[in-house]
């Protein structure tokens, strides 16, 4: 990270750093713009409580991170049934997350967000206990506080997992109430900080959003970019490869993109050996459903972003990239039973546990 920082150093991290100088009394008031307040406020406490020194901050910021990895394993032993720590330290080494989650700046407090939600959500969905419902919440406002499109990205598969896994009927009603008052209280507030007019097309908003990325220096030269809607919808299968698997290597030419393209060549192939081991079993199995959806939602986001500055898409996948892991280890495991049982396995009981060998 040092020889990153020190070439980067005039970025946002060191802004993050000044920024919080400020002081909470100044940056409260702000806090509702974007994610950039919300960041300077955790900094601004760390200084409070901690050393006024930017690696000292950093180390504060990557404990969310830690946090963040840490409940993605909790999240994976409730579905696996049993204690794996390979999958805690496969999840903590892989490259890209090890980085970008220990950055002091948004990436490690949007993915605690995430992860928050999540092992609430498996909470709520595996065992049952509703409580967890403040934590599904919880990790949406978390997220949404940082980008505020993250909450649309997160609720729209819950509210599909909510509905189908939640047995109860009151507190199937009761989640998918909450969850869906979140989408209606945030659906506008995105639209707001997106600056999308109400009255443009589906077309024209979409290039709106990716218009104010045209000038970075490692975004893609794409011939022939979508001038209708009909090409934006035969455009995004391409653009959510990019969002997932781009910069591959020679994309971005610098030792950074070298190494990212590396890194997303091995997840590219690995995606392709896993992609040969999918059964139509699998989409019986609902938490396997909500996975998929959840790459889906925040694939489309994303897309209309990602090529335009591949160097941002790799901090931005940092936020998919332990369920399209997770979704690989599923695949790729080595099967201790048929899919005949493996279809009738239900995390939800007790004595019926699925094994990851």
């Amino acid at each position: 990270m040092l020889p990153y920082e020190q070439r980067y150093y005039g970025l946002d991290c060191w802004t993050y750093f000044q920024q919080a100088h400020a002081g909470l009394a100044e940056i409260i008031p702000g806090l509702g713009r974007g994610g950039s307040e919300v960041v300077a406020g955790i900094g601004a406490l760390h200084l409070i409580v901690g050393p006024d020194s930017y690696h000292a901050m950093k180390l504060s910021f990557a404990m969310f991170g830690l946090v963040a990895i840490y409940l993605f394993y909790r999240s994976a032993e409730l579905l696996v049934g049993q204690f794996a720590p390979l999958l805690f330290w496969a999840l903590t080494l892989y490259p890209s997350v090890l980085f970008w989650s220990s950055i002091l700046g948004k990436d490690p407090v949007i993915l605690a967000g995430i992860a928050v939600h999540i092992w609430g959500l498996i909470n709520v969905v595996v065992r049952g206990r509703h409580g967890y419902l403040v934590a599904v919440l919880a990790g949406i406002g978390a997220a949404s506080a940082i980008r505020i499109w993250m909450g649309p990205i997160l609720i729209l598969p819950c509210l599909l997992i909510l509905g189908a896994r939640v047995k109860h009927v009151a507190w199937r009603a009761a989640a998918v109430i909450l969850v869906g008052l979140a989408l209606i209280s945030l659906a506008p507030l995105t639209a707001d900080r997106l600056e999308l007019d109400k009255a443009s097309d589906v077309f024209e908003a979409t290039r709106n959003v990716s218009r104010g990325w045209d000038r970075a220096n490692s975004s893609m030269r794409i011939e022939g970019e979508p001038e209708s809607l009909w090409d934006l919808v035969l455009f995004t299968p391409e653009s959510i490869f990019i969002a997932f698997f781009r910069p591959l290597p020679g994309d971005v030419p610098n030792l950074f993109g070298w190494l990212a393209g590396f890194e997303n060549l091995l997840l590219l192939m690995v995606s392709i050996w896993a992609l040969f081991r999918l059964r139509l079993v699998y989409f019986r199995q609902q938490l396997f459903l909500w996975a998929l959806a959840l790459l889906l939602t925040w694939g489309l986001a994303y897309s209309v972003l990602s090529y335009k500055d591949l160097g941002s898409a790799v901090r931005y996948k940092l936020q998919i990239m332990p369920v399209l892991l997770g979704i690989i280890g599923f695949l790729l495991r080595r099967h201790s039973a048929n899919d005949a049982s493996l279809a009738a396995y239900n995390p939800s009981n007790p004595g019926d546990r699925l094994v990851l060998s």
